[in-house]
């Protein structure tokens, strides 16, 4: 049901999760251990956490809708929603860059050049990266006003000291892809170099469309909205992260793996974003895979207080009941869509 480009990169992204997750299996004392620790999890607590998810992609879905219409794309509320979720399908694809996927299915459904509709992925990610920054540095902030360390003395990776240079190259990486769009000197000069470059030449007027279509999207007036709707959005994530830890803390009966656990919510939150913001920056990882796991693993142990095998369970668990279960729903979507309107393929975009 996809162009076989993004078959591979899924199939790519599925083993190196697949070895990532063995590593926090074979830490936590093995496949038995950590089963006997997920086997405590309450089994209500699954749709709990997908409900959690869920609630993530339907405010997501507001911010879509804003960039569609701002673009003028014509489509239906219903073609709009299929070809979002189609979208989560390549959301673990480095930088999420394979959600472009989208506009070659908008052109299918109403002919709108992809070179209009692909920056919308740029402003997307961009509004996520800053919403995810506030939610770090409000948290962040509490955790510590709280009194609960980000870093054990002696311990060789100081989260502490990395959070304002996370915040801080954040920032500048949004910045100065607002500037290059909006800055019409400096995105003319972009321009006129990749006019004269060989393999750029021939698509130079598409650059022109998409380079209009960004300023568009990203003037300075547009980012309030589409932010807030971020901050709330990946909230609820976090919320599912505070919620799946929790239930490995010492205040559950029966789950008394971690006797000296502070599972917080401001501790859960700000480990979520600054995971995610991590994951994000690192853009050669698709979905973050390795990173994002290996910093929320840290945070749960060293400043939750987690036993390593909850911590594995706490992850794994939320990662199939956000970034996994986003992927099924983004397959079945795609499924949907090539029943109702027939496959699509790269070579549909072939003159894009």
């Amino acid at each position: 049901m996809l162009p076989r480009r993004y078959q591979r990169g899924i199939a790519a992204s599925v083993v190196l999760a697949a070895a990532v997750y063995l590593v926090f299996i074979l830490q936590a004392g093995g496949f038995k251990e950590l089963r006997e620790a997920m086997g405590r999890f309450p089994w209500w607590g699954i749709p709990v956490a997908c409900g959690l998810a869920s609630a993530n992609w339907a405010i997501r879905f507001l911010k879509w809708e804003r960039y569609r219409r701002l673009l003028g794309v014509r489509v239906t509320r219903w073609q709009s929603l299929l070809v979002y979720l189609s979208g989560f399908a390549l959301s673990i694809t480095p930088g999420k860059m394979g959600e472009a996927y989208k506009s070659l299915l908008l052109k299918r459904l109403d002919g709108s050049p992809i070179s209009r509709t692909a920056p919308i992925v740029v402003a997307e990610r961009l509004t996520d990266l800053l919403g995810l920054v506030v939610l770090m540095g409000v948290f962040g902030a509490l955790t510590v006003l709280g009194g609960q360390r980000l870093s054990r003395a002696g311990d060789t990776f100081d989260v502490g000291g990395q959070l304002g240079n996370v915040a801080v190259l954040t920032l500048f990486a949004c910045a100065a892809l607002l500037f290059v769009v909006l800055h019409e000197g400096s995105s003319r000069r972009l321009l006129a170099i990749a006019a004269r470059l060989p393999m750029v030449r021939r698509l130079h007027p598409k650059l022109e469309t998409s380079h209009r279509a960004a300023k568009e999207l990203l003037a300075i007036r547009q980012l309030a909205f589409p932010t807030a709707v971020s901050i709330v959005s990946w909230g609820c994530e976090a919320l599912a992260l505070y919620f799946i830890a929790s239930r490995f803390s010492s205040d559950v009966p029966g789950l008394d793996d971690a006797p000296n656990a502070a599972v917080t919510l401001p501790l859960c939150f700000f480990a979520y974003a600054f995971s995610m913001i991590a994951g994000n920056l690192a853009i050669v990882l698709p979905a973050g895979i390795g990173l994002t796991e290996g910093i929320l693993g840290y945070l749960l142990d060293h400043s939750a207080g987690l036993t390593t095998r909850s911590a594995a369970a706490t992850i794994i668990l939320l990662r199939a009941c956000t970034l996994w279960l986003a992927v099924l729903v983004g397959l079945i979507a795609a499924a949907a869509f090539e029943r109702t309107y027939g496959r699509v393929e790269e070579t549909d975009a072939r003159d894009e």
